[in-house]
């Protein structure tokens, strides 16, 4: 039979061993499907291409299962709800079944934000549907690159600039002069903190005030200090200010001792790291520090909009996870904004999904939600991304949050 959007169906004293449901969506856009019943079932939805099966909770009314993901309007997707033998054969079958539409934000930036809802293939992060469960966050998050300019519009008044360190010269930032280099960071903030003014502006991952500059780019007055010296100083300091989560949107061919042991020794913060833009596998082609292989990092690699891997971004086995990273919309200057490609921009997608799942488990280990995040099962797969990729897909939010509150 077919079903509709918003409307709850019952089908109480169900006989019948196996279900199929029709599902024709009225337009495009993220949508949560949530089935209840009394007796274990085996539910999923399928299109012509892939099947997904729907997570189960146990609760106090019996069973329940629930899968989000953006769907195509007018595509047919089918749900197929089958019961399992549980020994008692007298038991009759309730089931509860209902698929909602969210709502996507009405600011008219959000539009080329294809990573938050894809329009046009349906990959994304498929983080819309968590926004319903969690979008703030006070976990701590460090921005280790080229200073954040905290007086963009899309930042101003949410982002902490009090802890704001430039390693560089060894002093706390000044606001004025944060990028001297460049207005990368900036960028990278956006993408993981940027609130919308009113109907204004791109929407971060997560509504977040304990962002964290940490510069580690740029020159002093007398000389070039070494990256991977200011980063090290970095790591130290957010571990005496309680920052948990680290954005390493940079890469380089140089392996450095120093860098290495203090990211071990920092196990209690998490470490998202770009895969680097070289277009190499990195197995072979090694690039740091996404190939210390942490037990604390997760390494990010970029996706176009279509599901192919982009073009420059770095590939291979010591690669977790892929995310978006094709024009990807950041912030410029003070009220500017811009898009960018590779590998830095797809790693502070991941970084905000991060801080979500560790404000959802505050007693959640680094490597817990290593776990979680790069889990195969817990990721949208993509044809041929196994080769690429240890998990084979692009970053899910809302699978990898029921698996983490599941367990």
């Amino acid at each position: 039979m077919d079903v509709l959007a918003g409307v709850q169906y019952e089908f109480k004293e169900v006989l019948e061993k196996n279900m199929q449901l029709f599902f024709y969506p009225p337009r495009t856009g993220s949508y949560e499907i949530i089935c209840n019943s009394n007796r274990q079932l085996q539910v999923k939805i399928c299109d012509e291409k892939s099947e997904d099966f729907l997570l189960c909770n146990i609760n106090d009314y019996g069973y329940e299962y629930k899968h989000a993901r953006t769907l195509l309007y007018r595509n047919r997707y089918y749900i197929k709800i089958n019961t399992k033998n549980d020994g008692n054969v007298e038991k009759k079958t309730y089931i509860f079944f209902k698929i909602n539409l969210i709502l996507e934000p009405s600011n008219t930036m959000f539009k080329y934000q294809w990573g938050l809802l894809n329009k046009e293939s349906g990959l994304d992060i498929n983080i819309l549907p968590l926004w319903n469960y969690i979008k703030k966050t006070n976990v701590g998050i460090g921005i280790a690159d080229t200073g954040i300019n905290y007086n963009h519009c899309c930042l101003k008044n949410y982002v902490n600039p009090y802890l704001a360190y430039d390693f560089v010269v060894n002093r706390k930032e000044d606001s004025k002069g944060y990028c001297e280099y460049d207005d990368h960071g900036t960028s990278v903030a956006g993408i993981i903190a940027a609130i919308p003014l009113n109907d204004y502006g791109i929407c971060g991952i997560t509504e977040n005030s304990c962002i964290t500059s940490l510069k580690i780019f740029g020159e002093n007055n007398s000389s070039k200090i070494k990256s991977s010296d200011a980063f090290v100083k970095a790591v130290k300091y957010s571990l005496k200010h309680n920052i948990k989560i680290i954005n390493c949107s940079f890469s380089g061919k140089s392996f450095s001792i120093e860098e290495k042991k203090v990211m071990e020794w920092a196990n209690d913060i998490l470490f998202v790291i770009a895969a680097g833009n070289n277009a190499c596998n990195i197995e072979y082609n090694r690039i740091y520090p996404a190939c210390y292989e942490l037990e604390n990092g997760i390494v990010v690699a970029a996706v176009g909009k279509k599901g192919k891997l982009y073009p420059t971004s770095n590939y291979g086995n010591m690669v977790d996870v892929v995310a978006p990273g094709e024009n990807v919309v950041g912030l410029y200057g003070d009220s500017g904004f811009i898009k960018a490609n590779g590998t830095s921009v797809a790693t502070p997608f991941v970084t905000g999904v991060c801080s979500l799942l560790m404000q959802s488990k505050p007693d959640a280990k680094p490597k817990d939600i290593k776990k979680v995040i790069t889990d195969k099962s817990n990721v949208t797969s993509i044809k041929g991304m196994d080769k690429l990729t240890k998990s084979g897909g692009m970053i899910n939010a809302y699978k990898a949050y029921q698996a983490l509150i599941k367990n």
